[in-house]
């Protein structure tokens, strides 16, 4: 994770009662390094449940994990993918990145619960699928399925998307569309 996010590994850690303690590094992504913290574990049970669950070293199974999930958990499952690898852009919209059976259930659910329009698909970035949703109606409206009863999530990427609410249409459009 960013190291900016240390707060929310340090929760994930105090849950699954891990005692070792978190660790930081620095990785090289396109000529710049960046600062992540991370932390190890092994528990023999915990990862015999995961592989159970269809996560598995390197590779998820996303039919799996997906038929595994209850309807009414879906919004926080969809979360944590956001957390993980989505980005909430200074504009109003979200990108979401992950494997493409993960990404059209995504946009199945945001459409059936009327958050989004149809009009959005699921695009390949090489080996990486994304799909991206902007606009300030559409973002809050994304916004309150993704955290509606959320008592875990992103502290920062929350705080990004909540700036959104703060600032006007008019002050939005003077600020990213008139350079």
């Amino acid at each position: 994770l960013k190291s900016s996010d240390r707060d929310h590994l340090e929760k994930l850690r105090v849950f699954l009662e891990i005692e070792k303690q978190i660790s930081e590094t620095k990785t090289k992504s396109r000529d710049t390094w960046r600062n992540q913290v991370y932390i190890r574990s092994a528990n023999r049970n915990f990862c015999i449940k995961l592989k159970e669950l269809g996560i598995v070293v390197n590779r998820t199974v996303p039919n799996i994990i997906l038929e595994k999930i209850p309807q009414k958990f879906m919004h926080h499952f969809f979360r944590g993918v956001f957390d993980g690898d989505g980005c909430a852009q200074k504009i109003p919209g979200f990108t979401f990145l992950s494997q493409k059976e993960v990404l059209e259930k995504l946009r199945f659910e945001l459409i059936k619960n009327g958050k989004v329009s149809e009009i959005r698909q699921v695009k390949q970035s090489g080996n990486i699928y994304r799909i991206d949703y902007g606009g300030l109606q559409q973002a809050m409206k994304i916004r309150d399925y993704l955290y509606e009863g959320a008592t875990v999530f992103m502290e920062r990427k929350l705080g990004i998307i909540n700036s959104w609410t703060r600032q006007t249409r008019t002050e939005l459009k003077r600020k990213y569309y008139h350079k």
